[in-house]
């Protein structure tokens, strides 16, 4: 069920990886580029993505397949000059919890920040999770202060500030609030 999901916006394809592929990832992104027969920014995972990547593996253990997408990364692929990159991903931290609240994670490699993609590609995801029966909120927790781009994101594809601590904010939209938005 993962690998027919597939989310396109006007520059990007975002679509889930699959248990195997994320194992891939961990090996080395050259494995995972090869498998795909799609170039992937070398350094997508980070330290901290590698550790996210074994939590989220053993979480898709213990999860139905159906639920899969929820728990995995989705590779951002960045279509520009006719040429296609692997070059972010985007995530949920797990499937909405009773409250029908999901958390959403994200990051694109350097050299493609600053030319809006994300705010291509999380407004995707959220479209998606809100297309769920189960989800009713998208969150987005401890954004780093020292990040406004993140921020600015967030604001930009209308989530609101909900909470704030001293190094970090946190955002949310709801789905009634989603949808009467979009039109």
């Amino acid at each position: 069920m993962v690998n027919e999901l597939v989310l396109r916006t006007p520059r990007l394809t975002i679509f889930p990886f699959s248990a195997n592929q994320l194992s891939l990832a961990l090996q080395d992104v050259r494995l995972l580029s090869e498998d795909m027969a799609l170039p992937i920014v070398p350094e997508l995972v980070t330290p901290p993505v590698r550790r996210a990547m074994t939590m989220k593996l053993g979480k898709m253990a213990g999860a139905p397949c159906a639920n899969h997408a929820w728990y995995t990364y989705w590779l951002i692929v960045v279509q520009q000059d006719g040429e296609r990159m692997g070059a972010g991903m985007a995530g949920f931290k797990g499937a909405p919890d009773e409250h029908g609240s999901v958390e959403i994670g994200y990051g694109i490699d350097p050299a493609f920040r600053r030319k809006g993609y994300m705010t291509e590609a999380v407004p995707a995801m959220i479209d998606w999770a809100f297309q769920q029966e189960a989800c009713r909120e998208v969150t987005a927790c401890g954004v780093l202060k020292t990040n406004p781009a993140s921020s600015h994101v967030l604001r930009k594809v209308w989530m609101t500030q909900s909470g704030e601590d001293e190094e970090s904010y946190s955002y949310r939209v709801l789905r009634e609030e989603w949808r009467s938005r979009q039109g």
